[in-house]
């Protein structure tokens, strides 16, 4: 438009100006620090985090908590019981603050972070402390003594901007040890009770079916005590549940006559919510999802590492060394890895080696913890590693794509001459069958590490997307053949 003269050049010098003038002014160009800026006394005098506002926010949490189910008088919970508290989400203010919180994408953080601040389970801790009972934090759901009542804490990670495009709304799809962990206290006859953390309605029939009890605390920030309020509160009292629906809650996970459109089917109206006082009648919601889906895909990076997977790297110096930055070396400095740009910011990542024969190095994706995961249903229905890549320089040495188990279990198939023939290439999709890695050593049922891609010589690749999913029409399946790599120890 400037071009063609519609915009003058001078109204964008104009934009431009007002705002480099301000961060003049700022002080952001004078290399000081935020504390010797000009502004910096009345930024420390201000009153920002005081008590008066941290009492506003826990309000805003009291009466913003939505009760979509109650069955069997479950709630309100009482100090004289024993509670366990487990969930992705229970211990966890990055949950509670979702993205644009500290850090852009709202993850990296920990609960130190947010000095006044308390998660959910220490907020529940607080209302046991004069009580005759006890309270158990266990995140996997594991427990002790057997407990009175579960409250699990769940719900979408943190994301920011394109991070949080979805292509359906079904949570359990996207998490499913979430339904998992509800499943399993469940099936031990323990009352329920979900928490459900989330910037968005979601698609949770399953989850529903699987609760007793399930409250929406959207995302509570810094004020996890205020949603123990509630939890503890008497039926009629000040902090008995008054949040309602300000939006309708999706009846399916995607749109019934056209995937492309909005999910018109609602589940709970605008509006719709309950008190402690009201119990649900026993309805047992549809878990059948409409997206097509043979083989529920299991996601280990898209635009970032999905959880429980974490970025590592590693040379002969350090094996296991975690990427916790937008770029990073291995010790011995044989590979880095960068963030860059393929449809959003930062969204695929760069790996390059560096190494020479015989000096191997490794870019790979693995367990948070010492669990493992088991991928057997990709092998039980023909499933493919879908890799979305573009390779920027051809590899001069042998590259080897593995599947780690428990130590020295391991499936390999060498991908050298696929990345050659792509050398220059846009991206394309490199698609592995999961037999190859079981044919080689990989016992499926105890993955570690999902994908750990090796080389000693020059590389240069970039990745944006790493998923186990269903084979479909057209797909150009990479043949296991010759390329199976044996391992020998």
């Amino acid at each position: 438009e400037v071009r063609s003269g519609e915009i003058p050049e001078a109204r964008v010098d104009e934009a431009v100006e007002r705002i480099l003038r301000l961060k003049y002014r700022l002080g952001l160009f004078d290399g000081r620090t935020p504390s010797e800026r000009a502004a910096a006394p009345d930024l420390i005098a201000s009153p920002l985090g005081n008590a008066d506002h941290q009492a506003l926010a826990a309000q805003a949490v009291r009466e913003s908590l939505v009760l979509l189910k109650h069955r069997d008088g479950v709630l309100p919970l009482a100090d004289s019981q024993r509670i366990l508290v487990t969930g992705s989400a229970a211990h966890s203010l990055e949950h509670q603050t979702g993205g644009w919180s500290l850090s852009w994408q709202g993850t990296g953080n920990e609960n130190d972070d947010f000095p006044s601040g308390t998660s959910i389970f220490q907020g529940i801790a607080q209302q046991m402390a004069d009580g005759s009972g006890s309270v158990e934090l266990s995140v996997d759901g594991s427990y002790k003594r057997r407990p009175d009542v579960a409250v699990v804490v769940f719900g979408e990670h943190p994301y920011a901007e394109g991070e949080g495009d979805v292509t359906h709304l079904n949570h359990s799809a996207r998490y499913p040890r979430d339904l998992a962990l509800l499943k399993q206290l469940r099936a031990d006859g323990i009352p329920v009770i979900s928490i459900f953390v989330t910037g968005r309605p979601a698609w949770v029939n399953s989850e529903l079916n699987a609760s007793d009890a399930f409250v929406v605390a959207w995302l509570p920030g810094t004020e996890g005590a205020a949603v123990a309020d509630v939890l503890f509160a008497e039926p009629g009292s000040e902090h008995d549940f008054k949040g309602r629906l300000t939006m309708t809650w999706p009846g399916t996970d995607v749109n019934a006559r056209d995937v492309s459109l909005p999910v018109a089917e609602t589940l709970f109206p605008i509006g719709h919510g309950m008190s402690l006082g009201e119990l649900s009648e026993a309805i047992a919601y549809s878990e059948v999802p409409l997206a097509e889906e043979e083989v529920p895909e299991a996601v280990v990076f898209s635009r970032r590492s999905q959880p429980p997977w974490i970025l590592m790297i590693g040379d002969a110096y350090n094996w296991d060394l975690r990427v916790s930055a937008s770029s990073a070396s291995s010790q011995g400095e044989r590979i880095h890895v960068e963030a860059i740009d393929r449809d959003v910011q930062q969204d695929a990542r760069s790996l390059r080696w560096t190494t020479t024969h015989g000096e191997p190095a490794q870019a790979f994706w693995s367990h948070l913890g010492e669990s493992t995961v088991d991928f057997s249903e990709a092998l039980r229905h023909d499933g493919v590693m879908a890799i979305q890549m573009r390779v920027d320089e051809a590899p001069t040495s042998k590259v080897i794509a593995r599947m780690d188990c428990r130590y020295p279990c391991r499936g390999e198939v060498e991908i050298t001459d696929m990345l050659k023939d792509h050398s220059g290439d846009d991206w394309f999709d490199l698609l592995i069958p999961v037999a190859c890695f079981a044919q080689s050593g990989a016992k499926l049922e105890e993955i570690s590490a999902p994908l750990v891609l090796v080389s000693d010589g020059e590389l240069s690749m970039s990745v944006s997307d790493v998923r186990f999913r269903s084979r479909r029409d057209g797909d150009h399946t990479h043949e296991c053949g010759g390329q199976l790599a044996q391992s020998t120890d």
